[in-house]
């Protein structure tokens, strides 16, 4: 995407400076939002049912935890 100093001044200044910005085109935004179309169509298609989760089992770290004390301060 070339981005235009006579539109936008601010973008060309930042990028000569070597910053990248994303600036999202209609390509870009056409693909983004047919994303979210076709992830919106699957959650109708189970009803709005989010997927269950699974439970993770709890571990037990091996060996005893210790804590040191800070030496004592007067």
């Amino acid at each position: 995407m070339t981005i235009d100093p006579e539109t936008t001044p601010l973008l060309a200044q930042v990028t000569a400076r070597g910053h990248h910005i994303g600036a999202a085109d209609e390509k870009n935004f056409e693909f983004g939002l047919e994303c979210i179309l076709d992830h919106a169509g699957r959650l109708m298609d189970d009803g709005g049912k989010k997927p269950a989760k699974t439970a993770r089992k709890a571990t037990k770290a091996s060996g005893p935890r210790t804590r040191s004390k800070a030496p004592a301060t007067r």
